[in-house]
């Protein structure tokens, strides 16, 4: 339940900030598209940051490492 609520949380978020980021830009008149990919890859470098440690200690090596 705590992760469905969190996602939905996010999704939110996400959805509000972006929204006002094209309100800002679009009074502005400034490009949107190189701003969008800008925070396309911020994001997916915090995601990769934020992911980098975790999951199975064994998973690097794989299921049959030995075999």
């Amino acid at each position: 339940m705590a992760a469905t609520v969190v996602s939905l949380g996010a999704f939110l978020a996400g959805a509000v900030t972006g929204a006002r980021l094209e309100s800002v830009l679009a009074t502005r008149r400034r490009p949107w598209f190189p701003v969008a990919l800008l925070a396309e890859a911020a994001l997916l470098t915090g995601a990769a940051a934020a992911c980098w440690g975790s999951g199975p200690a064994g998973l690097a090596h794989g299921r049959n490492a030995d075999g």
